[in-house]
Protein backbone atom coordinates (compact mmCIF):
# COMPACT_ATOMS: atom_id res chain seq x y z
CA UNK A 1 0.00 0.00 0.00
CA UNK A 2 1.42 3.36 -0.45
CA UNK A 3 0.23 7.01 0.69
CA UNK A 4 -1.63 9.45 -1.16
CA UNK A 5 0.62 12.92 -1.56
CA UNK A 6 -2.34 14.18 0.99
CA UNK A 7 -0.97 11.55 3.71
CA UNK A 8 2.49 12.39 3.50
CA UNK A 9 1.69 15.55 3.77
CA UNK A 10 -0.14 14.46 6.63
CA UNK A 11 2.63 12.26 8.56
CA UNK A 12 4.98 15.27 7.86
CA UNK A 13 2.90 17.57 9.10
CA UNK A 14 3.76 16.84 12.82
CA UNK A 15 3.43 20.72 13.76
CA UNK A 16 3.16 23.81 11.54
CA UNK A 17 4.74 23.78 8.39
CA UNK A 18 8.10 25.77 8.14
CA UNK A 19 7.33 28.44 5.22
CA UNK A 20 10.16 29.92 3.24
CA UNK A 21 10.21 31.79 -0.15
CA UNK A 22 8.68 29.84 -2.52
CA UNK A 23 8.49 26.83 -0.46
CA UNK A 24 6.96 25.17 2.59
CA UNK A 25 8.79 22.31 4.69
CA UNK A 26 6.80 19.93 7.04
CA UNK A 27 8.77 17.66 9.28
CA UNK A 28 7.57 14.79 10.88
CA UNK A 29 9.57 11.62 12.75
CA UNK A 30 9.14 7.35 12.31
CA UNK A 31 9.90 4.40 14.23
CA UNK A 32 9.13 2.53 11.09
CA UNK A 33 12.84 1.15 9.30
CA UNK A 34 13.64 2.37 5.97
CA UNK A 35 12.27 -0.61 4.37
CA UNK A 36 8.67 0.23 5.99
CA UNK A 37 8.95 3.20 4.61
CA UNK A 38 9.89 3.04 1.07
CA UNK A 39 6.86 0.61 0.68
CA UNK A 40 4.48 3.68 1.43
CA UNK A 41 6.22 6.47 -0.83
CA UNK A 42 3.65 7.60 -3.63
CA UNK A 43 4.82 6.30 -6.88
CA UNK A 44 5.47 9.67 -8.27
CA UNK A 45 8.58 10.00 -6.13
CA UNK A 46 11.66 8.23 -7.00
CA UNK A 47 14.89 7.87 -5.03
CA UNK A 48 17.89 10.03 -5.71
CA UNK A 49 20.81 7.08 -5.18
CA UNK A 50 23.60 9.44 -5.14
CA UNK A 51 21.92 11.54 -2.42
CA UNK A 52 21.27 8.38 -0.11
CA UNK A 53 23.78 7.03 2.33
CA UNK A 54 22.67 3.72 3.29
CA UNK A 55 19.53 2.97 4.59
CA UNK A 56 20.23 6.21 7.39
CA UNK A 57 19.58 8.76 4.73
CA UNK A 58 17.12 8.19 1.97
CA UNK A 59 16.14 11.24 -0.33
CA UNK A 60 12.94 11.06 -3.26
CA UNK A 61 11.99 13.80 -5.15
CA UNK A 62 8.39 14.65 -7.08
CA UNK A 63 8.35 16.15 -10.04
CA UNK A 64 4.40 15.95 -10.38
CA UNK A 65 4.20 17.75 -6.91
CA UNK A 66 7.62 20.01 -7.04
CA UNK A 67 8.71 18.04 -3.65
CA UNK A 68 11.77 16.26 -1.84
CA UNK A 69 11.61 14.18 0.90
CA UNK A 70 13.85 12.71 2.87
CA UNK A 71 14.08 10.16 5.67
CA UNK A 72 17.02 10.30 8.10
CA UNK A 73 17.04 8.28 10.93
CA UNK A 74 13.36 8.56 11.61
CA UNK A 75 12.95 12.16 10.63
CA UNK A 76 10.85 12.58 7.84
CA UNK A 77 11.66 16.25 6.14
CA UNK A 78 9.00 16.97 3.12
CA UNK A 79 9.76 20.29 0.95
CA UNK A 80 6.86 21.17 -1.15
CA UNK A 81 7.80 24.39 -3.85
CA UNK A 82 5.34 26.28 -4.92
CA UNK A 83 6.57 26.43 -8.89
CA UNK A 84 9.04 24.55 -11.20
CA UNK A 85 11.61 27.78 -10.68
CA UNK A 86 11.93 27.15 -6.99
CA UNK A 87 11.41 23.25 -7.24
CA UNK A 88 14.67 23.32 -9.59
CA UNK A 89 16.70 25.78 -6.96
CA UNK A 90 16.17 23.28 -4.29
CA UNK A 91 16.85 20.61 -5.87
CA UNK A 92 20.17 22.42 -6.86
CA UNK A 93 20.75 23.13 -3.41
CA UNK A 94 20.14 19.65 -2.39
CA UNK A 95 22.52 18.48 -4.69
CA UNK A 96 25.54 20.83 -3.36
CA UNK A 97 24.41 20.43 0.00
CA UNK A 98 24.92 16.14 -0.53
CA UNK A 99 27.75 16.63 -2.64
CA UNK A 100 29.44 17.75 0.41
CA UNK A 101 28.09 15.45 3.23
Amino acid sequence: MTLSFYELVEITNKDQPENKTGYQIYRGFTFQCPGEIMQLIPDHFYAVEKWCYKTLRVVWISKKYLSILTYCEGDLILEVCETMEYFKKEIKRTAEFYREH
